[in-house]
């Protein structure tokens, strides 16, 4: 006798992860390419603009920026990739808040279709769009004055102010006490540095109160400048050292002027091409014994000379007792080859480097040459 057979139920399947609505992909001016996935949220959804990838994006960067300090200023470019259409509003946000760290220019969009997000968003987010803000902002000011410095670069405190004026009935009461406690705390910290400075005498006060260049981080941000040097020169200009802060003040204006052409690692591009020009390769740079170096040259090679490049070792690039000394004898060798081809102009970049390193100088090859890369040995 067969027993009848029954169809089975089918099987219930594993229900597959989904796959991210946007990808953040970050390139680094020096490393591997870092990329975040973001959650897949519908734009148009009740949850509104606080699920879209962009508002995702901050929230990840401001922890990312938080636990790895001077992580903004390491990113070369940002590409956001979407599967969904922007939001105008959440696109003016991000725009405004990569603008905090420089970046606002570097970041690209890339979205499915052209349309904009039509999600509908309740009038109660823009106090949440504004609490955010104000908390990023605010909390800075209450740490210290450098966001107020930076901010009023920008012209954000004057859009700042201009927000708590309008009071409680659209900025919520917490922010305007908490703008007002903010105010009363500059306004005291700047009372009682006036009343340092006033007993200060002149030639003991700090730095950035004889007309030398601010301590702040973007002063030093330069696309002419490897992220490495620049926490270098940060060190400088911060440094107790007067000839330090000096070196690297005029280092600093040297590169902003064009007088020196960038400061780069040894294996990095610009330096690379400088030596493949000259017929070489970039790790035959250095010398076994050098920290770093500077790159002369001149077309001919006894015209004008070209903006001297100064290269440092890859090797000692996190190693500030290193790096630093390295820097500002570079500087130096520079700053002295470009004084004495102002004043004996026929001098070419070899005749330089003889003078530089103390030798005779000659006028046989290689001192015909159109180019020479002075060495700068390690610090004792």
């Amino acid at each position: 006798m067969l027993t009848p057979a029954y169809p089975s139920a089918p099987r219930p399947r594993a229900p597959h992860a989904a796959r991210p609505a946007a990808l953040a992909i970050l390139y680094p001016k020096v490393g591997s390419v870092l990329r975040v996935p973001l959650r897949r949220t519908p734009t148009g959804g009740a949850a509104g603009c606080q699920q879209h990838p962009e508002r995702q994006f901050m929230r990840w960067f401001n922890r990312m920026a938080a636990a790895r300090p001077g992580f903004p200023m390491q990113l070369k470019s940002i590409l956001l990739l979407t599967g969904e259409p922007l939001c105008a509003s959440c696109r003016r946000a991000l725009t405004r808040f990569l603008g905090q760290y420089q970046l606002a220019g570097k970041l690209r969009l890339q979205a499915r279709g052209g349309a904009d997000c039509s999600c509908a968003r309740p009038p109660s987010y823009a106090p949440t769009l504004l609490d955010d803000w104000l908390a990023t902002e605010l909390g800075g000011e209450l740490e210290g004055e450098g966001w107020w410095r930076r901010a009023a670069d920008k012209g954000r405190a004057l859009a700042l102010a201009g927000l708590v004026a309008l009071g409680p009935k659209v900025v919520p009461q917490a922010w305007v006490d908490m703008a007002a406690a903010a105010g009363e705390a500059r306004q005291q910290r700047q009372r009682t540095q006036q009343v340092v400075e006033d007993n200060t005498p002149p030639s003991s006060r700090r730095r950035g109160q004889q007309g030398e260049l601010s301590q702040d981080a973007s002063d030093v941000v330069q696309p002419t400048i490897d992220v490495h040097a620049q926490y270098a020169l940060q060190r400088l200009l911060r440094s107790p050292d007067p000839a330090a802060r000096a070196d690297g003040n005029a280092l600093l204006v040297a590169v902003r002027l064009g007088e020196v052409r960038g400061i780069y690692l040894e294996n990095q591009r610009v330096p690379a091409q400088w030596a493949r020009r000259q017929g070489g390769d970039w790790w035959g740079l250095l010398a076994p014994p050098d920290d770093a170096a500077v790159l002369l040259s001149a077309t001919p090679p006894a015209g004008p000379l070209d903006p001297p490049l100064l290269v440092l070792r890859d090797s000692i690039r996190n190693v500030p007792a290193r790096l630093d000394p390295a820097l500002r004898a570079a500087w130096h060798h520079a700053q002295q080859a470009l004084t004495w081809k102002q004043t004996q102009p026929t001098l070419t970049p070899w005749q330089l480097k003889q003078r530089l390193l103390g030798q005779p100088v000659t006028s046989t090859s290689p001192a015909a040459g159109p180019a020479a890369v002075v060495g700068v040995g390690r610090a004792a």
